[in-house]
């Protein structure tokens, strides 16, 4: 589910099931075969960590993400993101130009994201918020990484990522009805 609060969203997926919609009509995913239930009732995929990022460099980290494709990267594969073309991305993936300088907004991000959190904790009373410090590969598909912002696991029991997103005003208009596609790509991706 996508909560917004005030004028930051929270885009919230939930382990098991999602909707989403990228450019398309709705499409309902289930995640089955590949997933598995652990005793505590948590669906969880097979995956590999490839690295703790609390203790690995920018660099190191920007290395690893070469290696496949992120959820950053999902909207831009889908032709949905306007900061980047598919040629770029190939580039960048290649190494024939170099990553992404951080620029401000990203940086206004990464400040806030604590924040953000402590805004869906507030909002979802009893909720519990933790981040993920790890780098994150796909067992079955070893091309697909994740770098989860935060999991989540509500008061009912419902457990969940939790993506932590800021814009700025004139964004605005962009997140009346819910959050651009390309962010809803990153999140479908993990």
């Amino acid at each position: 589910h996508i909560k917004m609060i005030g004028s930051v969203a929270t885009l919230a997926v939930c382990l098991g099931s999602a909707e989403v919609r990228v450019g398309l009509p709705k499409v309902r995913v289930r995640i089955r075969k590949l997933s598995k239930i652990n005793r505590k009732g948590v669906v969880s995929m097979a995956v590999i960590k490839l690295a703790s990022t609390n203790k690995i460099s920018r660099e190191k980290w920007l290395e690893l993400r070469q290696k496949g494709i992120g959820g950053s990267d999902a909207g831009t594969i889908l032709g949905v993101n306007p900061y980047e073309t598919l040629y770029e991305l190939w580039l960048r993936k290649t190494n024939k130009i170099g990553n992404k300088e951080t620029n401000s907004a990203m940086q206004r991000g990464i400040y806030l994201e604590p924040l953000v959190a402590e805004m869906f904790v507030e909002k979802n009373e009893g909720a519990k918020v933790r981040r993920v410090n790890q780098m994150l590969q796909r067992r079955d598909c070893p091309f697909m990484l994740a770098n989860l912002d935060r999991q989540y696991k509500l008061a009912d029991g419902t457990r969940g990522i939790l993506e932590c997103k800021t814009t700025s005003g004139r964004n605005r208009k962009k997140w009346l009805d819910e959050p651009p596609e390309y962010y809803q790509a990153q999140v479908q991706h993990y």
